[in-house]
């Protein structure tokens, strides 16, 4: 059974005028854990465990950046973030199927309906952009053709990336903590400056008024490392959690393992199953807009789990394991993209 995480509106007005006030919707809500990063940056052992209940139970938590000077400024680029993604899917149509999804990859647009979110083949409602990081940071020769409100923003968005990023690498160090692994086993996967899938994604699912709601994005994990990710309305579903009520405000960001900590850690880490649904209630009467940051491993790292610290060597892998193993993060991202692209 899929539970709502009951997300707080986001700064509602900036996005729909007038600013209506939501009723409250009486739905089972999923409880996440918040970790205040702040306290995490002063060595605080309390919120550090915290964390590590939350990787290893569900995968997902909240991380509350509004202690802290450089959380203040991701919040405050996040904002802007909003405001490029409104331009960006206003864009008639035809303009934005010229920046199709690239084969092998999740970069470029991707429209509604493009994938399935069931067996009997039920068109998706959720339209994306992805922005590659290398070709924001590497400034890579064979950069493809971008909209104009992207390339007007490319300080901006080349910004967030490394600040996004940045915010990985220490969430990754305080993995590294917990699983006593040497210092940096993880973080040297995720250099900055070398060639991975990482990516800036803008999301947005269309308002879903009267009786014909449904699931807006098919139930998956996410196949990188971390997921940062802020929402202005509700509707993503987690499987199966613990029932209750989330802490959650406009300082949050959410907070996702994905499959390759799991495969490195032999599963000590959790990578979990999710949803995007319709919002509940009055929600559903406005477009559903998202910004994420994913991070992913190097494209040339091998998808073996490690041997060390308090991952216990398996006398067996399972089948995923096993086929993620003898692939490079490069091939595995393409064959993940290929089948979320075909919704197998």
């Amino acid at each position: 059974m899929y539970i709502t995480l009951a997300m707080l509106v986001m700064s509602l007005a900036t996005y729909h005028s007038p600013l209506i006030v939501l009723e409250s919707v009486d739905i089972p809500t999923c409880k996440l854990n918040k970790v205040f990063y702040g306290k995490l940056l002063r060595g605080d052992k309390h919120e550090s465990t915290i964390l590590s209940e939350s990787y290893k139970k569900l995968g997902f938590f909240l991380l509350d950046l509004g202690g802290a000077n450089d959380g203040q400024e991701m919040l405050a680029e996040v904002q802007k973030l909003f405001g490029i993604s409104l331009e960006l899917f206003n864009l008639p149509v035809e303009e934005r199927m010229k920046y199709a999804l690239r084969p092998g990859t999740a970069f470029g647009y991707k429209g509604a309906g493009a994938s399935k979110v069931d067996s009997q083949g039920t068109p998706d409602r959720c339209e994306f952009w992805g922005l590659s990081k290398d070709e924001l940071i590497i400034k890579t020769d064979t950069r493809i053709p971008l909209p104009q409100i992207l390339k007007v923003n490319d300080d901006f968005l080349r910004t967030f990336a490394s600040h996004s990023h940045t915010l990985c690498l220490f969430i990754l160090t305080q993995l590294e903590n917990h699983l006593k692994l040497e210092p940096r086993s993880l973080t040297s996967l995720h250099r900055i400056a070398e060639p991975s899938a990482d990516q800036i994604r803008f999301l947005k699912m269309s308002a879903q008024p009267g009786e014909d709601r449904g699931t807006n994005l098919l139930a998956h994990t996410d196949f990188g490392s971390i997921t940062l990710l802020k929402n202005v309305l509700g509707g993503l579903q987690i499987l199966p959690p613990e029932v209750g009520n989330s802490d959650i405000d406009n300082t949050c960001v959410v907070v996702n393992i994905g499959d390759a900590m799991a495969q490195f850690s032999g599963g000590v880490i959790r990578s979990n199953l999710h949803r995007v649904t319709a919002p509940p209630g009055e929600q559903a009467l406005f477009d559903r807009y998202s910004a994420t940051y994913f991070l992913r491993p190097e494209d040339d790292v091998v998808m073996k789990h490690f041997k060390n610290g308090n991952i216990a060597q398996k006398e067996k892998m399972g089948r995923e394991e096993e086929k993620a193993a003898f692939h490079t993060v490069k091939e595995w991202v393409a064959l993940k993209s290929d089948s979320f692209r075909k919704s197998l």
